[in-house]
């Protein structure tokens, strides 16, 4: 632990020396985490303003925050991106000079480790092999969660995702546990998001800033690899074996929840709603590897899930395919079991289950 704590002080420093350069500059900051804190603070009357998609919701003393969309309206040198390990994804999305646009390398693997509390960490003690045995449900959001009766899991086990909240809002049905790791779901959502309440909610370290912190509320390091284009691992999957540690990236969420799952200790898993099918509608605008949708959402359970002005990725449903079996392998070479229960799914990695004929769910 103190060689973890020695490595990241001086990675900290690294980090303060570089924004140091810029003092001189007048500077915008993109993302107001806790390291753009830190630069605030470091470079003081340097910073003409803070760009964050939830603007309207911060207020901070002679600090301005601004929307991505009216940064055109003001005058800068530099634009420092301090959302460590989206660099590319925020460069992508900005309509500036390119050579405007400054990315800090010192701190990428660490970002996490700093969020991470002793409290945190008692609380993922708590779950390590809290369900040793018995089965859960992980649902996805595909059109065909319709077909499904979510009252009948009530009294069961539930991983929800996403806009999980809007069959809250439809029949009542809340999971056990709510998962978000993908930052436009978490920025186009957040006040639904922070309030929305079930027994135990989990969300990467990088969104601790945004996330209302409540006991029940487990945040995880995002190991984000398999997207990096530079990185060793891209479009490679790794599983998780130890959650308090890291949960690896596999292009869906539904991969952080069997990891999840097999964290907690659960043998038998159940899939529904992963219908394994997407359609992009032409009207979607694409901008760098964002997607806008410009009318309902034909790919989810809701009509607004990624309705019309909502943001979203492309699934890319063979790299989703790749980690969905390697997670089938570590199952069954531990003798536990994914079945795929969703009605007309199209996935065929996991072995197939009657919904209708699950043991305990029908009567």
């Amino acid at each position: 632990m103190y060689n973890k704590n020695y490595n990241f002080s001086l990675n900290l420093n690294k980090l303060l020396n570089e924004v140091k350069e810029y003092k001189n500059y007048k500077i915008v900051l993109y993302g107001y985490s806790f390291f753009c804190k830190l630069i605030t603070l470091e470079l003081k009357n340097s910073i003409v303003c803070i760009v964050d998609k939830n603007a309207e919701q911060l207020q901070e003393n002679e600090i301005t925050f601004i929307h991505p969309k009216n940064l055109h309206l003001y005058d800068f040198n530099y634009l420092i991106i301090t959302a460590l390990g989206r660099e590319k994804e925020i460069s992508r999305t900005l309509d500036i000079d390119k050579t405007k646009i400054i990315e800090l390398k010192s701190l990428y693997n660490e970002t996490s480790k700093l969020m991470t509390t002793t409290e945190d960490k008692k609380k993922w003690t708590q779950l390590k092999d809290k369900y040793a045995g018995k089965r859960c449900f992980i649902i996805g959001n595909g059109p065909s969660l319709n077909k499904h009766d979510l009252t009948l899991l009530a009294k069961e086990y539930t991983f929800g995702v996403n806009g999980i909240f809007y069959k809250t809002e439809e029949c009542g049905f809340k999971p056990t546990f709510y998962v978000v790791e993908d930052n436009h779901v978490i920025d186009d959502n957040l006040e639904t998001i922070n309030i929305y309440n079930c027994e135990y909610k989990f969300f990467p370290t990088r969104d601790k800033s945004k996330i209302l912190e409540t006991s029940n509320t487990l945040f995880f390091e995002y190991e984000m690899g398999f997207f990096n284009e530079n990185n060793k691992y891209f479009c490679k999957p790794r599983f998780s074996f130890d959650c308090e540690d890291k949960i690896f990236a596999g292009q869906t969420v539904t991969y952080t929840n069997i990891q999840l799952a097999y964290y907690m200790g659960f043998s038998e898993i159940y899939l529904i709603g992963v219908d394994f099918n997407y359609q992009v509608p032409k009207s979607t605008t694409i901008e760098g590897d964002t997607y806008i949708s410009n009318e309902n959402d034909p790919n989810h359970f809701h009509p607004d899930y990624f309705g019309k002005g909502k943001k979203w990725h492309d699934p890319k449903l063979d790299r989703v395919a790749l980690n969905y079996s390697l997670a089938e392998k570590v199952f069954r070479l531990n003798n536990k079991k994914i079945y795929d229960a969703t009605i007309g799914g199209k996935l065929d990695i996991f072995e197939k289950v009657d919904w209708f004929s699950i043991k305990g769910l029908h009567k």
